[in-house]
């Protein structure tokens, strides 16, 4: 349903991931990446949390934990 809502649904990656949140309770995820868009979807709930816009993510490796990414969102302000 997620990429089907984008028009040309493409999936180009999904990885099995564990979510950490501000608070640092962790729990099973996965991310799917298309073409135009990042979801982050919870497997404990099997529902979509949240989507992103891939020009808006900021990607970074871990050098320090093999295998660790970061994934940022950028906040744009208005002004």
């Amino acid at each position: 349903k997620m990429l089907q809502s984008l028009g040309r649904p493409e999936l180009h990656m999904a990885l099995d991931v564990r979510m950490v949140s501000g608070s640092g309770q962790e729990h099973a995820g996965c991310l799917l990446l298309s073409g135009e868009v990042l979801f982050v979807v919870s497997v404990c709930e099997d529902a979509q949390q949240q989507a992103f816009p891939i020009t808006e993510i900021q990607c970074e490796h871990d050098t320090h934990t093999p295998g660790r990414i970061t994934l940022t969102l950028q906040q744009h302000r208005v002004t």
